[in-house]
C-alpha cells in the first residue's frame, strides 16, 4: 500500500507542477514539461522526506534511493499516457 501512496503523491505533484506551470508561470521550462524527469526529481525528494511523513515508509538504503525515483519517472509517465485532461484515453485508430 505504501508504494501505491507513494506513485500518486508522485503523480499528483508532478500534475500540480505541469498546471501551474501551464497557467501561472507562462514560461517554457523543458524541465516541467517533461513527465519522466519531473517524475524523477519529484520520486527522489519524496522519497528523501519519507522519513517526516506516515504516508509511506520505505527503508533509507542505496538501492531504495537509487530505485525510487525511476519508481516515480515510469509511474508519471505511465498514468500520464492513461490518463488526460479530459479522462481515459481512447486510441480512435487511423482514420
Amino acid at each position: 500500500m505504501d508504494l501505491i501512496y507513494f506513485i500518486l503523491s508522485v503523480y499528483g505533484i508532478c500534475g500540480l507542477t505541469a498546471i501551474l506551470n501551464h497557467r501561472y508561470l507562462k514560461r517554457d521550462i523543458k524541465f516541467l514539461n517533461c513527465p519522466i524527469c519531473l517524475g524523477f526529481w519529484v520520486g527522489l525528494k519524496l522519497f528523501l522526506l519519507n522519513g517526516f511523513t506516515d504516508l509511506f515508509t520505505f527503508d533509507i538504503t542505496i538501492g531504495n534511493t537509487v530505485l525510487m525515483p525511476f519508481v516515480g519517472a515510469a509511474s508519471t509517465y505511465i498514468l500520464g499516457t492513461i490518463f488526460g485532461d479530459d479522462g481515459i484515453r481512447i486510441d480512435k485508430g487511423d482514420k
